[in-house]
């Protein structure tokens, strides 16, 4: 309300002021000063002394010093600027009255001085009392100031914590302390509002009524927790007091501040302490050296007592202790008394008035004066009547234990800190010879240990004593071979200190060599497991994988330590992979599962995320510990598989045409060799009729193109005979290209043909027909014309690549057909080479790709094929080359007189249609062969044993019996008969157990041909046949002369001292351990046993040298094997018919020879190849696949 009015009254004054200077100014301008003229003062004269002297009444009225307090606060400049303002306008007025007075009075000229001179002198008079109010003003503020400073001098310096705020609640002043409990600066607290240190909502709550309070005169005090951070708060005792000025207002609060929080939280801990006193089972008492008791706490009852009982006196403490302890409590009383100690506990047993006794523990602190007597027994007693009885059963528990641990076979020992034993058992002490009690005290060092071992356990102590377990196999020398583990943990106190070391041996003799033996059986599971070429997963009943073996890795791409322990759905396509959880959850209810005991084709899926078909088998495992069931799940990779039964269907296919065309062929090439071999004969007596001549040549023309017609239809199946010839098919496609270029009229034609290919063994012209095929389906894809570009070059399938398309492993022509037409289907692509297949409707046979499919499989070649539609199709054919070795260079002319076809041998012909039979005969005897004929295989045999037989000519395709398994008996009786087949159908050789030296002849054939090839078979030298006689050379030699042994020299080295040298050196020792074995006569055992190490050895040398001439590409691995087959069925014929004298007899004579003739003329020859494929693979000379095989 005061406030309010001094500002009414301030503005008021101000306003009279302003006013007053205007009416004075007014004057000024009509004043005679300046005009010197004598005028009237104006009404405004009047009014601004009115006005003036108003507001002087109120300057001088302010019985409270309002210029002190108007610039009190103020600079000294500003106050004096507001001070001299009214007196300035106030000394103007009395000059402008004086000046009008003397205008009145005397003259112009003396009025002007006069008035001159009394305002100079009112002027210097106003500036002196200005002076004087200035100086006094600046002393009142200064005294104010220094008032003000002295005060946050006292705060900043104090101790405690203060602080001095305004009116408004803002720091004026804070010391150190203060400043510190806030985790602030000072420079950070002062000019800050209370609510910017507590925050406005702590401010606002807890603060601001306090400070209005004391804003209003009253003095705060208070004790409460205080959050001075966010992090934690403070108990204080608060004081708020009001800061007053000289002039008697309040301009702030002081703040005087105390921590208390260590004293709130002792009496909170008394308070506490007290309460678990009175609720425990401690009671707290003092008591007089008389016995009287001077306090107990309440909770006395406990023993029966009440607590009034003893602080009245009517029973005083020792009337509590049993009869039996009293004399024994009050003797220790005074025993520690005496003693001078000033703490001391003993157990007694206290009983109450009913009778009931307890066992207590007595903790007293001894109470003296000065002078040392003793003024009172203060402690606490507790309760231990359960103790006792416990202590009483773990003494009944220790005897019961100490009888366990000596019956325990186990070694139970332990030691102290000083590593003495402090406990030992029977079976310990029996392990050192000792009796129990005799190991007490005693330490290692006293026993027959050595020094190694002795430091081995001081070690193992000193670890268990820091806190560590040890267990450590060790073995001692006391206990023979046993091996015993020893476990040792630390003995810990009733405190968990670590007193000293427990130790138990274990003999584990039997565990370790059960765990050897159980190791080596997982081992040599998980070696198994690993060499196993599928997939093996164990899997829990949640699908998550627990194990997998290294084909695992391989199948699926992931690491096994990626795929332990997560779920089995990783490896399938997210379709199977979202029915897994659910048909797992059904098996578990059902207890059935689909693919247990059987198998089911799925789809795998590998890390990057490429599907390939599988054959998956599942079976349940016994459950596991925690009774979870698992599964083992097999899974074979189907990919090669599949692409193989591709293959196989496709190849069944082509085989079931060829058989249906190869019975059809076989009759008209047996047609055609009648009529093409008559008209051989008939040409050579018609030579002088050339009308004649003409007539026979068509017939025989027209019989040439019937028998290509037949090697046509047979090639869809590869059942072509073998009519290749080496070709450059380079030169085979430049000559066809006028005939392509006509055929593809909208199509144009590019060629990049590599110059540098070898030639490739090839039927010629089912070449070209598989070229046009080939360029017509290319057309049909190209309907608005294209490019169809022919490319060829040399290159080298490895052998992972030759196993995908089923070929031998080497060097290749490839033949490029690609166009950029439509492209094809992956289903399509799939149907492409069967027969009768075609996505042309009526227009197309289905027969054209198939014809291709064909001649690339009689021509030992592969073909493969890649389409993507919109893109094109590429056709890769790969035809081989053939071996340098098997190139021969037959420069023959055709005039029967280069050739020596005439013989005297006897030869026998076999073949079941007549007129051919008869054909041959004519053809042979004429050029002086004596001929013999069956019709088929049973009169061949009968006509073989009746005479000597020097080479027998045989159909295939016979009734009764064919050509093939007649040359397999033929070959078993007689083994060095010559054998030449032939037919228009071979059938398939395979499937029988024969060995040919001659190529098949295909029907029909020419009558010079079949000559020429029947002389140079007989005049081929066997090499049986060679085998033989050195044979018989040898058998003479030693019959004439004692046997010898056989010795190893170095010019029979193969491999410079390899495998096969050794393998050699080997089979010499055996033989002469035979030849020993005959000279000694040693018994049937030692003989049989020699025998059978050497067929074994040489079985099992023949198939490592077979594996080598495979990896080698040696050419003549096949002859080289029949011998080896061949001494292979000698050695089991005459382990079955003879005794193993005679056998003994025949190892060392036949065998030996021939084993030496062996080496050297069989043998020999792959030493070149073996030391071309080490170079080879030293040098890495290894050509890069084509682009499409890489990719597949």
């Amino acid at each position: 309300m005061w406030s309010f009015f001094g500002l009414i009254k301030n503005v008021f004054t101000t306003l009279l002021s302003f006013t007053s200077l205007l009416f004075i100014v007014t004057y000024l301008y009509r004043s005679p000063i300046f005009y010197n003229t004598q005028d009237v003062i104006p009404m405004a004269l009047s009014t601004s002394l009115g006005f003036l002297c108003v507001s002087g009444v109120l300057i001088v009225n302010d019985k409270k010093n309002y210029f002190m307090k108007t610039f009190t606060h103020l600079s000294p400049s500003t106050a004096l600027i507001r001070f001299i303002t009214p007196f300035t306008v106030f000394s103007i007025f009395i000059t402008g009255l004086v000046q009008h007075y003397m205008f009145a009075v005397s003259s112009v000229n003396n009025s002007i001085f006069l008035s001159t001179t009394i305002l100079i002198l009112f002027a210097i008079i106003c500036g002196f009392i200005a002076m004087l109010v200035t100086q006094k003003l600046m002393s009142f503020q200064d005294e104010s100031n220094k008032y003000l400073h002295q005060y946050k001098s006292m705060v900043t310096l104090s101790s405690g914590m203060q602080a001095l705020l305004n009116d408004k609640f803002e720091y004026l002043a804070v010391n150190q302390a203060y400043v510190e409990k806030l985790n602030l600066t000072i420079e950070e607290v002062v000019g800050k509002h209370l609510s910017d240190i507590f925050g406005k909502k702590y401010f606002e709550s807890k603060i601001k009524n306090h400070c209005e309070r004391c804003l209003a005169g009253e003095v705060i005090k208070l004790e409460r927790w205080m959050k001075l951070t966010a992090e934690h708060q403070l108990f204080m005792e608060i004081e708020l007091s009001p800061y007053y000025q000289n002039d008697g207002k309040i301009y702030g609060i002081m703040v005087n501040a105390r921590d208390i929080t260590q004293l709130k939280q002792y009496q909170d801990n008394l308070e506490k302490s007290k309460l678990v006193i009175e609720n425990s089972r401690v009671i707290a008492f003092r008591w007089k050296p008389d016995c009287s008791v001077e306090h107990v706490s309440s909770n006395v009852d406990l023993l029966g007592i009440q607590a009034n009982e003893l602080l009245s006196g009517k029973i005083k403490y020792t009337d509590l202790v049993h009869p039996q302890d009293s004399a024994r409590v009050m003797q220790e009383v005074r025993g520690f008394t005496e003693k001078g100690v000033k703490q001391f506990i003993h157990e007694y047993r206290i009983v109450s008035h009913s009778g009931k006794m307890c066992w207590v523990e007595d903790r007293t602190n001894i109470e003296r004066d000065e002078e040392g007597n003793v003024v009172f027994y203060q402690g606490i007693v507790i309760d231990i009547t359960e103790k006792k009885q416990v202590e009483l059963k773990l003494k009944q528990s220790n005897t019961i234990i100490q009888n366990v641990i000596n019956s325990t076979p186990d070694l139970i020992f332990a030691k102290n800190k000083e590593h003495q034993y402090i406990l030992a058992n029977n079976a310990f002490a029996q392990s050192l010879k000792q009796s129990p009690q005799s190991l007490i005290g005693k330490m290692d060092r006293e026993f027959d240990y050595t020094d190694e071992q002795i430091g081995n356990f001081r070690e193992q102590d000193e670890k268990v004593l820091n806190g560590r377990c040890v267990i450590t196999p060790s073995r001692r020398p006391l206990d023979g071979n046993k091996v015993l583990e020893t476990s040792k943990f630390p003995l810990r106190n009733e405190d968990g200190e670590i007193g000293g070391v427990i130790g138990i041996g274990h003999d584990v003799t039997e565990h370790i060599a059960n765990l050897a033996k159980i190791s080596k059986q997982q081992m040599e599971l998980s070696q198994t497991l690993d060499a196993i070429f599928d997939a093996v997963i164990t899997i829990d009943d949640s699908g998550l994988i627990q194990s997998c073996n290294r084909a695992t890795e391989l199948m699926f791409g992931y690491h096994v330590d990626d795929l332990i322990g997560k779920n089995v759905c990783l490896l399938m396509p997210d379709m199977l992979a979202e029915n897994h959880d659910v048909s797992m959850n059904s098996f578990l209810l059902s207890s059935e599962i689909q693919l247990t005991g059987r198998g089911r084709e799925l789809v795998g899926k590998h890390k990057d995320q490429k599907q390939f078909p599988l054959h998956l088998a599942i079976a349940e495992l016994p459950k596991n510990q925690d009774e979870r069931k698992r599964f083992v799940s097999v899974c074979h990779d189907l990919s090669k598989t599949k692409q193989h039964e591709k293959l196989l269907n496709r190849t069944q296919k082509m085989e079931a045409l060829g058989q249906l065309t190869g019975g059809i062929a076989h009759d008209y090439n047996n047609m055609l060799g009648v009529i093409i071999g008559y008209s051989d004969i008939l040409k050579a007596q018609l030579k002088d009729q050339p009308g004649l001549l003409n007539f026979v040549e068509q017939i025989h023309q027209a019989g040439d193109r019937g028998a290509q017609l037949t090697r046509k239809l047979l090639s869809f199946s590869r059942q072509t005979p073998n009519a290749s010839q080496e070709s450059d098919i380079n030169r085979l496609i430049k000559n066809n290209k006028d005939v392509l270029r006509k055929t593809l009229l909208s199509i144009e034609l590019r060629l990049n043909l590599d110059v540098t290919i070898q030639q490739v063994n090839i039927d010629r012209s089912s070449f070209e027909d598989a070229l046009l095929n080939m360029a017509i389906n290319a057309m049909h894809a190209m309907p608005f014309g294209g490019v169809l570009s022919l490319s060829t070059r040399e290159v080298e399938l490895s052998k992972e690549q030759a196993v995908n398309y089923n070929i031998e492993q080497g060097e290749y022509v490839q033949l490029s057909i690609e166009d950029n037409g439509e492209g094809m289907s992956k289903e399509i692509q799939d149907k492409i080479f069967e027969p009768f297949f075609s996505t042309k409707g009526e227009q197309g046979s289905g027969l054209g790709l198939a014809q291709v499919y064909g001649f690339i499989k009689s021509s030992m070649g592969a073909i493969n094929v890649y389409s993507e539609l919109g893109s094109g199709t590429r056709f890769s054919l790969y035809l081989p080359i053939p071996k340098v070795e098997n190139k021969v260079e037959n420069k023959v002319n055709n005039t029967e007189e280069q050739w020596r076809v005439f013989g005297s041998e006897t030869i026998l012909v076999v073949d079941d249609e007549p007129q051919l039979r008869a054909l041959a005969q004519t053809i042979l005897t004429t050029k002086g062969y004596r001929v013999l004929t069956a019709s088929n295989g049973i009169e061949a045999l009968a006509a073989l044993e009746e005479s000597p037989i020097d080479l027998m000519f045989s159909d295939i395709i016979m009734p009764k019996m064919n050509g093939y398994l007649l040359v397999e008996k033929a070959q078993k009786l007689y083994p060095e008969l010559k054998i030449i087949l032939a037919s228009g159908f071979q059938g398939n050789l395979s499937d029988r157990n024969i060995m040919l030296d001659e190529d098949i002849i295909a029907k029909p054939y020419e009558n010079n041909y079949l000559l020429r090839r029947i002389r140079a078979c007989l005049d081929k030298q066997d090499i049986k046949t060679i085998k033989d006689s050195h044979q018989k050379n040898n058998l003479s030699t030693s019959k004439s002369s004692a046997m010898k042994s056989i010795v190893w020299t170095n010019d029979m080295s193969i491999d410079g001292g390899g495998e096969l040298d050794e393998d050699h050196k080997l089979m010499f020792t055996l033989l002469n351990r035979c030849q020993e074995s005959l000279e000694e006569q040693g018994n049937h055992q030692s003989t049989q046993a020699i025998i059978t190490d050497l067929v074994q050895y040489i079985h099992e040398h023949f198939a490592s040298e077979e594996l080598l001439m495979n990896n080698i590409n040696y050419p003549y691995t096949k002859n080289h094997c029949d011998v080896h087959r061949m001494i292979i069925e000698q050695l089991n014929q005459k382990s079955l018919v003879c005794s193993d004298k005679e056998v003994l007899k025949w190892l060392i004579t036949d065998m030996s020879s021939w084993l030496v003739e062996h080496i050297m003329e069989m043998d020999k020859p792959l030493q070149k190849y073996i030391l071309k494929h080490n170079k080879q693979v030293g040098s890495g000379l290894k050509e890069n696949t084509e682009d499409e095989i890489h990719d597949e």
